[in-house]
């Protein structure tokens, strides 16, 4: 038995209207679920918020025989479908929506923006720092027809990148020989000024 946003994270979603095979109380939470019904009883909370907050106390599981084989959003109108967060959830493959594509080379998310052509992150899992959950993306979501596009400019853009650094490097190098020259140089000077009053003296 698995919680609903597990056997998402599998790949399968729930059948309408399956009741939970089995209900699991959080003791952490009974202190809210008994405010809530007594806040509803004064008035105070509706019956349904009273409802949804009780459901929060409770682990809901259901077993594999109440769901089906998760079935993808598919892209409209050039927009990747997204979570309400923004992200595409990649649990699988099979979460991948129907007409995009996902990439992972650098700079496509920033050449896409630059483009105007929309792109989504694709979240594949969680990392856990100072004890919190936190999400891991793995490369970006767009809509396969402009998934060739996206990987030439980037590769184009990884290179203007490159040639940009390597560039930067040269100038490093030789800046740095220029001051090493120039250090000789006043060295030498010093050295021939010292030798040249050494020799009138005598």
């Amino acid at each position: 038995l698995l919680a609903a946003e597990r056997w998402f994270r599998e790949g399968r979603e729930l059948k309408p209207d399956e009741e939970p095979a089995k209900r699991l109380k959080k003791a952490a939470s009974a202190a809210t679920s008994a405010a809530a019904s007594a806040a509803a009883a004064e008035g105070e909370m509706s019956p349904a918020d009273a409802d949804r907050a009780s459901e929060a106390s409770e682990v809901r599981l259901y077993g594999l025989w109440q769901t089906i084989a998760y079935v993808p959003p598919t892209a409209q109108g050039g927009m990747v479908p997204r979570s309400s967060h923004g992200h595409v959830e990649m649990w699988t493959d099979a979460h991948l929506p129907y007409g995009t594509a996902r990439l992972r080379e650098p700079h496509v998310m920033q050449v896409a923006r630059q483009l105007g052509i929309d792109c989504a992150p694709a979240m594949v899992g969680f990392d856990i720092r100072d004890g919190r959950p936190v999400p891991r993306f793995d490369g970006v979501v767009v809509c396969e027809e402009f998934a060739a596009l996206l990987v030439e400019a980037a590769s184009a853009r990884q290179e203007q990148a490159e040639d940009s650094e390597a560039h930067k490097r040269r100038a490093q190098v030789l800046d740095l020989w220029r001051r090493t020259l120039l250090a000789l140089a006043a060295c030498a000077a010093g050295c021939k000024k010292s030798t040249a009053g050494t020799g009138s003296t005598s």
